[in-house]
């Protein structure tokens, strides 16, 4: 997420998310072939549409709007990895997509 790693890559939209749970969708998540990241589930992972909710709620509340365009990042589903330069970090979304990284 863009909280902590200060960073972060956009992929294509998904447009059938609606079946999946959020909460407990696991990520296999590895930095150059290393054991895979644990994965934030259940209770401490957000809900996307509720964390949304919540923000435009507390935008509304301050007078503020989130406008076509603007990106929400519900935060990390698992635990930053450490990486540095050469490493490939590959992530398995299952059936939201891959995503590979070559620092």
């Amino acid at each position: 997420d863009n909280g902590g790693g200060i960073g972060f890559v956009f992929g294509d939209p998904v447009t059938d998310w609606q079946h999946i749970d959020f909460q407990n969708h696991r990520i296999d998540l590895r930095v150059s072939g290393g054991a895979p990241a644990d994965n934030f589930l259940g209770d401490m992972r957000c809900v996307p549409a509720e964390a949304a909710a919540d923000l435009v709620n507390h935008l509304a509340h301050r007078g503020e709007v989130l406008e076509a365009g603007h990106f929400i990042s519900t935060g990390a589903a698992s635990v930053p990895q450490p990486f540095g330069g050469g490493d490939v970090v590959h992530a398995d979304f299952g059936v939201l997509g891959t995503i590979e990284l070559r620092f």
